[in-house]
């Protein structure tokens, strides 16, 4: 893999990432807070952000 591609990568990461991080900070408190369920390995949305 070369160099380039992995700052390709990198970099669609990290758009990606901003993106879902802008769309979460509109949700409120209570929406990021709820449980949404076992199907989920992270079931809060506040959780889900901090692995990411």
């Amino acid at each position: 893999m070369s160099l380039e591609m992995i700052r390709e990568l990198y970099d669609y990461h990290r758009w990606a990432n901003r993106r879902l991080f802008d769309v979460a900070t509109t949700l409120g408190e209570e929406v990021v807070s709820r449980d949404l369920g076992k199907q989920f390995s992270y079931p809060i949305i506040r959780r889900m952000f901090g692995h990411l």
